[in-house]
């Protein structure tokens, strides 16, 4: 057969015209003239070899080659023959999708073979036919974030209703974590991990801003799922596999610097393991301008617009309270030697004053009762907290050594990540109220500095150590300052006046 530069082609491998914009770039068409004369008899196609319809290796094939061709090109141009190519595109890749979709429906070994061919192919017409994404990159849903693009879009609606397709191709119902994740991989390759500022680069920097809320969102979504039903879930484990290499926004400056406007106004993406989440404000504020530290940036929650305390584990950030470790500015040999033994009977030329020896010894005789422990067995039930979960730091507690020294001087040191060195951190002296060490066999001896002579502010100091000793939180700091300033006899009958539930039974609390 002719066609209409006179060049012959064969009848067969070839395909009809209505199939047209199924294969035109894998095989010739036949024209028209040629066409109306063999519908006649569907024998004489299959005689010939005539493509009719196309097998659907030659379609996708097509697609392939199509969006090969398209890579590069600016589809979002307002010009009069960009305007009718993306038409032209929508048709065509309709046609294509629906062929595909039909094909699967009627033969189930098909989806390996399209999956393998199109799952890593740029071949779904997006954002009102100006983009190629990959399947990955794009969501059924209709609450992809438009401030994405060009990274992630939703499926048109116009292709909605090839289903089996997009099943095929793994196209995700809702965004997924790993889309946000690649979301980010991609803005970090574009901005070189650089800082990005909103006043200068603000289409870069909403997307990193929208791309991490939403996937620190998901992540704190399927956490809470998890800790609900006492396990790791399914849809867990699907939201947190295989966000390796993630890259997440930070800066220099700490969460809890509220008055300074580059907290949240520039960032730069870094990988998530060098990031450290500041859930230690009592630290932070001890830390100026140490580059080291680069604190997660962290937007409003999109739930309840609240900032929270704690980071999603699956995100593999470091927190700052165990990052940052604070020390003596003298070494313990040389306290040990001033300290006064206020709870023993040794006559000292410097005894302490007897308000701060008081002090101490009523929060010893606090500490060794059997009403403490059940007072803390209150306190974690009305946090929600498993006691059982705590009983072993609380016992370390209570047989805990209490020692007076004059004065406490420390200064803050960071663990550099994937190393075992520290780095002195710059400027981070102070003095403390308290210091506290483990020995090799995990006795803890307090040193209490006369300091504290302040009861209010001494108690509250200390329960907000011992809260983060039994439990590595701060949720019940006001209960325990409210316990560690009674006497064992008060116990109780402060946490009434708190408002602090009490137990029902009391039989499993720990005896002395």
């Amino acid at each position: 057969q002719f066609v209409d530069n006179e060049e012959p082609i064969c009848f067969s491998g070839s395909a009809v015209l209505p199939d047209k914009d199924l294969v035109w770039s894998r095989c010739h068409v036949l024209p028209k003239c040629v066409v109306q004369f063999l519908p006649a008899c569907l024998c004489k196609k299959q005689y010939l070899g005539v493509l009719s319809p196309p097998s659907p290796t030659q379609v996708f094939g097509h697609l392939n080659t199509m969006c090969l061709a398209l890579e590069g090109s600016r589809l979002d141009q307002e010009e009069g023959r960009i305007k009718s190519a993306r038409a032209y595109l929508h048709v065509c890749f309709k046609k294509i999708y629906n062929f595909l979709n039909e094909s699967l429906q009627s033969n189930d070994s098909l989806i390996r073979v399209i999956r393998e061919n199109l799952v890593h192919s740029p071949c779904i017409l997006v954002n009102e036919d100006r983009l190629l994404l990959k399947p990955s990159q794009v969501t059924r849903s209709t609450d992809a974030n438009p401030n994405l693009l060009p990274y992630m879009a939703t499926l048109p609606s116009d292709f909605g209703s090839f289903k089996d397709l997009w099943e095929c191709l793994q196209v995700s119902h809702t965004p997924s974590c790993q889309q946000y994740a690649h979301v980010l991989r991609e803005l970090h390759r574009k901005t070189k991990g650089e800082v990005v500022e909103m006043v200068k680069d603000a289409n870069h920097f909403v997307a990193i801003k929208e791309a991490s809320t939403c996937l620190i969102h998901l992540l704190r979504i399927a956490e809470k799922e998890s800790q609900s039903t006492g396990k790791e879930s399914t849809a867990m484990c699907q939201k947190t596999d295989k966000l390796h290499n993630l890259f997440l926004p930070s800066n220099d400056v700490p969460e809890s610097d509220r008055g300074n406007q580059l907290v949240r106004s520039q960032c730069s993406l870094i990988l998530a393991q060098e990031v450290v989440f500041n859930n230690a404000f009592r630290l932070s504020h001890r830390i100026k301008d140490f580059a080291p530290i680069r604190y997660l940036v962290e937007w409003k929650d999109q739930e309840d617009g609240r900032h929270t305390r704690s980071a999603p584990r699956a995100l593999g950030v470091r927190v700052l309270s165990r990052c940052v470790e604070k020390r003596p500015t003298e070494n313990l040999t040389a306290m040990e030697n001033r300290v006064w033994e206020s709870l023993a009977l040794v006559d000292r030329d410097d005894p302490p004053p007897p308000r701060v020896h008081k002090t101490i010894a009523q929060l010893h005789a606090l500490l060794r009762s059997v009403s403490f422990a059940q007072g803390v067995k209150r306190v974690l039930f009305g946090e929600e907290i498993e006691f059982a979960k705590c009983k072993e730091k609380l016992k370390q507690l209570q047989d805990c050594t209490l020692t007076v020294v004059c004065t406490i001087s420390t200064v803050l040191h960071f663990k550099q990540a994937g190393t075992q060195g520290t780095i002195e951190i710059p400027g981070s002296e102070a003095d403390e109220i308290f210091y506290h060490k483990r020995g090799q066999d995990r006795q803890i001896t307090f040193f209490l500095s006369n300091l504290a002579a302040n009861r209010k502010t001494f108690f509250r100091s200390i329960a907000k150590e011992f809260t983060y000793l039994i439990t590595g939180s701060s949720k019940m700091i006001e209960a325990m300052t409210d316990l560690c300033e009674c006497s064992p006899e008060e116990v109780h009958k402060a946490l009434d006046e708190a408002d602090v539930p009490p137990l029902s039974s009391l039989t499993a609390v720990p005896q002395q």
